[in-house]
């Protein structure tokens, strides 16, 4: 909510000056996301991920009738359980694609997974089958499981393969886009639960499965199918392993700096136009930055004016970036020390550019 409140609080200060309402050029944006390289595959597969979750969600209390459930506080509780199995999961693999950026093989072994909780479902959910309760539990929990945490892998990867782009921008284009999806999909399956087709036959009673799991069914391997040519780069991850050593000056710590990386995402030079070698140029634009940011005019930059002025940073990136450019340790920012910070970067980018 806070960093919704600052980025809305930003967006009327642009309005204010005079810059175009971000609410207006979004469908530009959104064109311009659509057509990086690499940001498709993962966004079909979060939308996918998405209308599986919410037409499951729809079906869940008539799955569990036909499982022999019939208290309605079991089954709500049951539905609740498929809700926290998909927070669970998203947490689990979430972290663990987080610290090894295996977006790829994770997200295809959670579609392959999802794919079997779905035909072991749609095949067994409680017809003359008769298995046991736990066993439809334990698949729709599977299923939980194993779809949900393909929103929040995707998510990322998205903001990875698009870099340096607003990661605002591109959780607003898969949410949208994961939303319309669904309106469409839960009706669709709605229509289609009306028919049955018969699997295995002669092998049992009645061991037919509906159209609407066929449905989600082919959803899950066609995304899948598509997601296996992804094979963009982490434009984010690539950065993030840099070996960046600049001496002479306060942000050179003998290696790899990560605040120092953390400086040079701040996006800081977005309005700049002054090359990165011309520091006369550079240092007047600086200046009008700094100015901007100091909202009360006092010649300092505090933390409050820095988190409004960087409403894309969390809390803890911007103390540790007010940390290491604040020289004198008064817990603000004076134009030297940001100037110094700045510096720093462009020597760096000049560097590496040369």
């Amino acid at each position: 909510a806070a960093a919704h409140l600052r980025a809305e609080d930003a967006r009327q200060r642009g309005i204010a000056e005079g810059k175009p309402d971000p609410w207006i050029t979004y469908p530009q944006t959104a064109r311009g996301l659509l057509l990086t390289p690499g940001f498709l595959a993962p966004t079909l597969a979060f939308v996918a991920s998405i209308g599986v979750t919410n037409a499951v969600s729809a079906f869940t209390s008539e799955t569990m009738h036909r499982a022999g459930f019939v208290r309605e506080t079991v089954i709500d509780g049951l539905g609740a359980g498929f809700q926290v199995a998909v927070m669970v999961g998203g947490i689990v693999l979430g972290g663990y694609v987080d610290r090894t950026k295996q977006f790829k093989s994770v997200t295809l072994g959670c579609f392959a997974l999802t794919l079997s909780a779905l035909g072991f479902l749609g095949i067994a959910e409680g017809y003359d089958l008769n298995l046991p309760q736990w066993a439809v539990v334990g698949g729709l929990l599977t299923l939980g499981a194993a779809a949900g945490p393909i929103q929040p892998i995707n998510a990322e990867l998205a903001v990875e393969v698009s870099y340096p782009s607003d990661e605002n921008a591109v959780e607003a284009t898969q949410q949208l886009m994961g939303n319309l999806f669904s309106a469409v999909l839960v009706p669709m399956c709605v229509a289609a639960s009306a028919v049955d087709y018969e699997v295995f036959e002669g092998v049992g009673p009645n061991t037919d499965i509906r159209g609407d799991t066929l449905v989600l069914m082919g959803l899950v391997v066609g995304v899948s199918a598509f997601f296996t040519t992804f094979d963009s780069p982490l434009k984010r991850a690539e950065i993030d392993a840099e070996d960046v050593e600049i001496s002479g000056n306060y942000l050179a710590r003998g290696g790899y700096n990560k605040v120092f990386q953390s400086w040079k995402r701040a996006e800081i030079f977005e309005s700049f136009t002054a090359a990165y070698n011309e520091k006369d140029a550079l240092r007047e634009e600086a200046l009008a930055l700094f100015n901007a940011l100091d909202l009360n005019s006092d010649g300092k930059i505090c933390r409050a004016e820095f988190l409004t002025g960087f409403p894309e940073l969390d809390a803890k990136t911007a103390d540790e970036l007010i940390a290491e450019a604040d020289a004198d340790k008064d817990g603000n920012l004076d134009f030297e020390e940001l100037w110094a910070v700045i510096l720093s970067v462009a020597e760096d980018e000049a560097r590496v550019r040369a």
